[in-house]
């Protein structure tokens, strides 16, 4: 956490419809999800906004019985991939064709695979 008196001014907030596509045919994170947190139904008026509600209590829960934090929604989803040249060239052909939202969806799968392998918790976290 900062703190400060420093003038802040907030980051103007452009939403992105390809991406709210993609992550509706995506669902990555809701299969892999140990705590089935994720919902895969569509997105609620939350707040007056459209989003995906995620059950905070059995995904804090799950952390609680791992004794850390878990990060696999996070891990799994293709927009966490490394900022590289074939990375972005996929990321601006899905903010401009459906096709391609599908395409790279099915490249992610045959390279990451459609439910990745998880990352062995730390091992200080493991009882012994």
């Amino acid at each position: 956490m900062v703190t400060t008196t420093l003038e802040l001014v907030p980051d103007e907030r452009h939403p992105s419809e390809a991406v709210i596509d993609f992550c509706t045919i995506c669902k990555k994170c809701a299969e892999n999800c140990p705590s089935k947190s994720i919902p895969f139904e569509a997105r609620q008026d939350i707040d007056g906004v459209l989003r995906w509600r995620i059950n905070p209590d059995t995904c804090f829960s799950y952390w609680n019985v791992i004794g850390t934090d878990c990060g696999i929604c996070m891990t799994v989803c293709p927009y966490s991939h490394p900022d590289t040249a074939p990375h972005n060239i996929l990321r601006w052909g899905i903010a401009r064709s459906g096709f391609v939202r599908r395409g790279a969806l099915w490249l992610d799968d045959l390279a990451y695979g459609k439910n990745p392998a998880r990352r062995e918790p730390p091992e200080w976290t493991r009882i012994p």
